[in-house]
């Protein structure tokens, strides 16, 4: 029956083709034979068949839908192919819906049959928090900076199949100042096409600090100086520091570091004592940035000492036999300021009171040899220990008695004929704090006085003059002839402040002679010195921390100088701070300030300290009437205090377990400071063997102590939180000692 079945459909097949224009009754024949056959045999021998629905997710396959079957049309000859569906996608902008594939085919009586199969795309879901990457929090510099998210960044994502993500941002602005302002951006994201009846989101902040960096600029004030009526004190008025708003509105805040001014602001008016007081001011703009400079106020006391010398010296010359034939030939005494004195006193009890020949008080004994026999006039000077000055007049008769010295007659001195003096010069020597000599530093003379020169300048012009004469004829005959003038101008040049220059040779000299002329003024200033820091070491540290917390005295002004590393005029735990940056490798330099030159004098010598405010690198000369010789101008090297060196060298810095642990060169197992920076408190945490009393300090950049507390440690570990609320500054430095040891460092606050 199935190969008559099939060979009558195949038959049909033939039959349909041959016949089909034909529908008239042999169509109706035809067809009522066959479905007699057909209907004999089953009638379910052709059917139209679809692959079953299916669900998948939007990243599945979708451009080959075949994956998913194919129609076919069942007979009792075997499956035959459906053909090609009609394709319908009813996705939505995430991808998800669903598809239809459509069939359809004529049956063997000419009806179309159809099927579909639907085929149910679903979403992803797969996009998450860790395919997103947020915009890193920024530091924008200046008054009103650009803060769209086009300067600080958008998030931005790798891109998951079936999702779409759509951005926002929301901006809360933080002001602490006109200069200083932080915004929170909260960036939102968040996938449209997730499932679930609500919208995945993902949140992120970011933090955008605006500073204004802008640096105001403003002149420091001048010194100030005041006399004192009672020898204790004076009412000093000052003018506050001022300064002009910047492009971006300025908003700074000054104080003042004076311990005796009314108020901590920019107005350091107050009551100082007598003596000289330095005073900072400092003005704090932007987050926190900081510029600083220094006021020295001078209260002079208006009361000098009173002056009682004795009126009238006699004094007698001690013979001395140079040629060593018996007879006294030369003679000589020396007289003592003091010994002029009779009963001086100070109105205002400064004493110790030195006495000397000249406003120098370092000139305390006075050389009289025969060039003086006779009458001479002196005056005897009276200074406090605030450095007033008055003195009286002493006449002192040397006399040749005992001694008969032979010759001995009183030196006439003729006044000098300056036309005579062919040339002056100055000259010097540039070494370092050793003697050794300092090649190739430039030293530069400054004539302070203007000079008139006359400067000659030559025109050339050339004319044409007529002339005429009377030949034998009585023709009168015209000539030109061409004469060349030259016509002379003198211009005037002032010139004001000429500078000459010379450079140290191998042996540190220096030399100024053409330019040097009799009576003029000058200066003298010493140039730069660059070199790179070298031999700062664990010593040096140690010799400074001893110098801060009073355990060493400085004895030299190298040593001093070397200890002022950030060139303040002041020694104290800003310097420390920056030698244990540089310890650390943290810096290789300490900025402008690596090396300071200096002109040596009797004064800095006596009282090494005054290196640190009144050095110069400068030699004023006023009036010049003689060459000057022996200035000496010497180089010190920030931060190399002391001469003998430890083993610590540039190569194993890093081996420091921290540049704190070097100072006294003594550790406590263990001390901890944290957070740094810190908000309001301080936690610190100290590991003891032993049993002890902890001294805790804290200390401002001043060196002024700010908090002092004693603590019980127990073996083991011991914490303690300081609190630090009252406390204004932006830096401080913490010390602890336990059973003689001493441990320090440094913490910042957070702006």
């Amino acid at each position: 029956m199935y190969n008559v079945l099939l060979c009558s459909y195949e038959t049909f097949l033939l039959m349909k083709t041959i016949f089909t224009p034909i529908k008239g009754i042999l169509s109706l024949i035809l067809f009522l034979f066959i479905n007699l056959s057909v209907s004999n045999a089953n009638d379910d021998y052709w059917a139209l068949v679809c692959p079953p629905d299916v669900n998948v997710d939007c990243d599945d396959e979708l451009w080959d839908l075949s994956i998913y079957g194919d129609a076919y049309i069942s007979t009792y000859g075997g499956n035959l192919p459906a053909g090609n569906p009609t394709v319908h996608y009813y996705l939505n902008a995430c991808g998800s819906g669903h598809i239809t594939r459509t069939w359809m085919a004529e049956d063997p009586y000419w009806n179309w049959i159809s099927c579909t199969q639907t085929i149910w795309v679903g979403s992803g879901g797969n996009f998450g928090y860790n395919n997103i990457e947020w915009p890193k929090d920024t530091l924008l510099l200046g008054c009103d900076p650009y803060t769209h998210p086009n300067a600080t960044g958008y998030p931005s994502w790798t891109y998951v199949d079936c999702s779409m993500i759509g951005t926002s941002y929301s901006d809360m602005v933080f002001t602490v100042n006109d200069g200083c302002r932080k915004i929170m951006r909260t960036w939102k994201l968040m996938d449209w096409c997730s499932t679930g009846g609500s919208y995945q989101t993902w949140t992120h902040r970011q933090f955008i600090k605006i500073a204004n960096n802008e640096v105001p600029q403003f002149d420091c004030p001048a010194d100030i100086t005041a006399s004192s009526n009672n020898c204790k004190n004076a009412n000093v008025t000052a003018i506050p520091l001022y300064i002009d708003p910047s492009t971006c509105g300025g908003h700074y805040t000054i104080t003042n570091s004076s311990p005796y001014s009314y108020a901590k602001g920019a107005d350091i008016s107050g009551v100082y004592p007598v003596g000289t007081t330095k005073v900072g001011l400092t003005v704090k703009f932007g987050c926190g940035m900081k510029r600083s400079c220094w006021i020295n106020v001078i209260v002079k006391n208006n009361k000098p000492p009173s002056p009682i010398c004795l009126s009238q010296v006699n004094i007698a010359l001690m013979g001395l036999d140079t040629d060593k034939d018996g007879i006294n030939d030369q003679g000589m005494v020396d007289i003592w300021a003091k010994d002029l004195d009779w009963k001086s006193t100070s109105n205002c009890g400064f004493y110790p009171l030195q006495f000397s020949f000249s406003a120098d008080s370092l000139e305390m004994f006075k050389r009289f040899t025969c060039d003086d026999l006779g009458l001479n006039t002196v005056n005897m000077y009276v200074s406090d220990s605030y450095g007033n000055q008055s003195y009286c007049v002493v006449r002192i008769d040397v006399q040749n008695n005992g001694a008969k010295i032979t010759p001995c007659v009183r030196k006439v001195v003729v006044p000098q004929d300056t036309t005579t003096i062919s040339s002056l010069y100055i000259s010097g020597r540039v070494n370092y704090f050793n003697d050794k000599p300092l090649e190739k530093v430039e030293m530069t003379l400054i004539n302070m006085e203007s000079e008139t020169k006359y400067v000659s300048t030559f025109d050339t012009t050339v004319v044409m003059t007529k002339d005429s004469f009377i030949n034998y004829s009585g023709v009168v005959l015209y000539f030109f002839e061409r004469d060349t003038v030259i016509v002379e101008t003198i211009d005037t040049v002032t010139t004001q402040n000429e500078e000459y220059y010379s450079m140290s040779d191998t042996d540190g000299l220096f030399s100024f002679e053409d330019m040097v002329k009799l009576d003029k003024s000058f200066m003298l200033k010493c140039g730069s010195y660059d070199q790179n820091l070298e031999g700062i070491d664990k010593k040096d540290l140690d010799a400074l921390t001893e110098f801060i917390i009073g355990t060493r005295m400085f004895k030299s002004a190298k040593e001093y100088l070397a200890a002022d590393i950030n060139d303040d005029g002041i020694v104290n735990l800003l310097d420390l701070s920056l030698l244990i940056d540089y310890i650390k490798g943290d810096i290789t330099s300490f900025g402008d300030n690596d090396w300071v030159l200096y002109l040596e004098n009797e004064k800095i010598r006596v009282n090494p300290e005054l290196a640190l405010t009144e050095r110069n690198d400068w030699y004023q000369i006023d009036s010049i009437k003689e060459s000057i010789t022996d200035l000496i101008f010497k180089a010190v090297q920030r931060g190399d205090i002391i001469e003998e060196k430890g083993n610590l060298n540039n190569k194993n810095k890093s081996e420091l377990r921290s540049a704190e642990n070097l100072l006294n060169g003594k550790y406590i197992s263990e001390v901890t400071a944290y957070p740094n920076p810190f908000s309001s408190v301080v936690n610190l945490t100290i590991m003891s063997q032993n049993k002890g009393t902890a001294q805790i300090k804290i200390f401002g950049v001043t060196g002024k102590e700010l908090i002092y507390k004693i603590k019980e440690v127990e073996p083991g570990t011991s914490q303690f939180q300081i609190s630090l609320n009252d406390i204004p500054e932006s830096m401080i430095f913490y010390q602890v000692t336990l059973n003689g040891d001493i441990h320090t460092g440094k913490l910042s606050r957070i702006n």
